[in-house]
């Protein structure tokens, strides 16, 4: 198995993909899935985000930050998940996580990352996966950030994540997957 650990720089050489950050599956171009842990998160449980490589030098990641709540302030309805998602370079991913998200959840939040390659990914079909997952509700069994990534990068062509389960703790769900580990 292919690993890349989360410096910023290059993967390698695949062809140009155009302005579109999500591009269709295609078994020439040389994927690349993130997964991010903030072992501190949900009160010492842990929390997980996502990251993919939709195109040349192009990433989308994002993450649950768990449900809305009334301070929150934002408009989405309570119950709502609080998720987000930018795009950019690999650098702008990694610091992102390395900053605490895309709802600034403070330097030091994410802490490490794993990532592998994935052969033919389908950029689109996690885009799908990530509308239904931003507009739907958070659950503390099910629906939460753990189920989430597991179901984004799925959709996105990733095999071999550990199937989610009520019983993981996101830190525990994380030390099962199977990749190189780097310090964010």
């Amino acid at each position: 198995m292919f690993i890349r650990q989360c410096s910023a720089g290059p993967i390698g050489l695949v062809r140009p993909t155009g302005e579109n950050p999500f591009r269709g599956r295609s078994a020439d171009f040389l994927g690349e899935a993130c997964v991010f842990l903030a072992p501190g998160g949900r009160r010492g449980r842990g929390h997980v985000g996502w990251g993919m490589r939709t195109g040349n030098s192009t990433f989308v990641w994002g993450a649950t930050e768990g449900p809305v709540r009334p301070i929150d302030g934002l408009t989405a309805p309570a119950g709502r998940k609080r998720a987000w998602h930018l795009t950019g370079s690999r650098k702008a991913m990694v610091e992102s996580f390395r900053n605490g998200g895309g709802v600034n959840l403070g330097t030091g939040y994410y802490t490490t990352c794993t990532c592998g390659s994935v052969v033919g990914p389908d950029p689109v079909g996690a885009a799908r996966r990530v509308a239904v997952v931003e507009h739907s509700r958070y659950g503390l069994l099910r629906a939460t950030c753990v189920d989430d990534v597991h179901s984004i990068l799925c959709a996105y062509g990733t095999c071999g994540l550990p199937a989610p389960s009520g019983r993981w703790h996101p830190t525990a769900w994380y030390s099962g997957i199977r990749w190189g580990r780097q310090v964010l």
